[in-house]
């Protein structure tokens, strides 16, 4: 998976991310830090990822861990 294929995959769950990571720290800068720590999550793991598991809640848990 290339760069534009994983922004065309998980970009769309962008907003439903921040709202989760923001809920989870409180904090602007923090909920920042934590969608970007989990887009380097979902990257390092792109190749393992099918589209049938990629659903809201298979991101926050990644999100969460």
């Amino acid at each position: 998976m290339d760069a534009q294929e994983f922004k065309q995959r998980f970009m769309p769950y962008h907003r439903m991310l921040y709202r989760v990571a923001y809920r989870l720290t409180g904090n602007v800068q923090e909920a920042e830090d934590l969608l970007q720590d989990t887009y380097m999550r979902l990257w390092q793991k792109r190749e393992q990822i099918t589209g049938e598991a990629l659903t809201e809640a298979s991101l926050v848990i990644v999100m969460k861990n």
